[in-house]
């Protein structure tokens, strides 16, 4: 006598239909999946106590981490800093058609080394010193999309973020009258982006590009408080006063090669009158 070889989830899925005969309170869920796991059997004698389900292709949920290091000038030659940033964040998404939601957390560990260059006459001191620090934020964003006859989609985009930074108090190494002590310093930022975007398909790159007005509601006048090291007292100064509006250009594009997708974006400012900048990232994005 032949014996038939059946998989164990086929019997799996034999034997919940002919329990759901005896038992009537048996009720199975799946997720677009009864031919893998079999539960069409069930489906097909019992229909009125199957349920499917689906798979919820319009959620999204996800985590990154960063490095990144900025390195920058000061006016006239008075010095310069490094900035060390190492971030993680998660995020989540939902969209449904042509629109879309998402939301993010992140949360940031600061380095910072600064330079500074005092004239005294004909000669120059130089102080310097290092602290670190920690920044979070929280962003809301949103957008939708229109289709075209090329193949390209565009459509309206929108973000508001809010992001808290601060350096911890720190002293420089010197031991001259010109050295000096720093308390902690905060910085908060409450950002909304209003813009339009494109993207597309070449072959196997998928080029995007993005262009918000982007507004600080909480771009307001700081100050720092100092003490020299070896004099006493303490004064205050004007502390650096960001651009509460502005331009912001952002393009990039992503290629996949196999189970990893490959991208690259550029990003740069217009009409900020604390000065302009750009930035590169290039990254991989790796399933899990």
């Amino acid at each position: 006598m032949a014996v038939q070889e059946v998989s164990p989830r086929e019997t799996y899925g034999q034997v919940v239909a002919e329990l759901g005969i005896t038992n009537k309170n048996i009720v199975v869920l799946d997720a677009d999946l009864s031919h893998s796991t079999m539960t069409k059997f069930f489906a097909a004698k019992h229909p009125e106590r199957f349920f499917n389900c689906g798979i919820a292709e319009a959620n999204m949920i996800g985590m990154a981490a960063g490095y990144t290091e900025n390195k920058s000038d000061f006016d006239n030659g008075t010095g310069d800093f490094k900035l060390t940033e190492t971030t993680g964040s998660v995020y989540a998404g939902y969209g449904t058609g042509p629109w879309y939601v998402g939301l993010s957390m992140l949360v940031g560990d600061l380095d910072y080394d600064v330079k500074r260059n005092i004239t005294l006459g004909a000669g120059t001191r130089t102080e310097s010193g290092g602290t670190g620090g920690w920044t979070y934020a929280l962003r809301l964003l949103g957008g939708y999309w229109f289709n075209t006859t090329s193949g390209l989609v565009h459509g309206p985009f929108a973000k508001v973020a809010y992001q808290d930074i601060i350096v911890r108090a720190f002293s420089e190494t010197g031991s001259s009258s010109t050295a000096l002590r720093y308390n902690q310093q905060e910085r908060e930022s409450l950002q909304t982006s209003l813009g339009w975007q494109v993207a597309g398909k070449i072959g196997q790159v998928r080029p995007w590009a993005r262009v918000t007005w982007e507004y600080d509601s909480m771009a307001d006048q700081r100050s720092v408080e100092a003490s020299p090291l070896t004099l006493g007292g303490t004064y205050t100064v004007p502390g650096f006063t960001p651009d509460d509006n502005w331009i912001q250009y952002q393009v990039g594009a992503a290629m996949d090669f196999g189970g990893v997708t490959g991208f690259i974006s550029g990003s740069g400012t217009g009409s900020k009158n604390d000065g302009n900048g750009y930035g590169v990232t290039v990254g991989l994005r790796v399933p899990l």
